[in-house]
């Protein structure tokens, strides 16, 4: 069972950078979870690795929109 949730928000490392995403979906093989997550106009399937900061924990590390 996954520890992370859809729609929650989450700091990811994409592209070189940190990012703000939040969970679209979750995939889970016999060999690693998956997310797919979404930030701007993008979407991108990531590893646990790359997931730096969960923001439920820390609400002031949110982004203003």
């Amino acid at each position: 069972m996954s520890i992370y949730k859809v729609g929650e928000h989450l700091l990811v490392k994409s592209g070189g950078r940190i990012v703000e995403a939040v969970v679209k979906a979750i995939t889970e093989s016999t060999d690693r979870v998956s997310l797919q997550v979404s930030f701007g106009n993008e979407t991108a399937l990531i590893y646990l690795w790359q997931v730096v900061k969960t923001n439920n924990a820390d609400t002031a590390t949110r982004k203003s929109r």
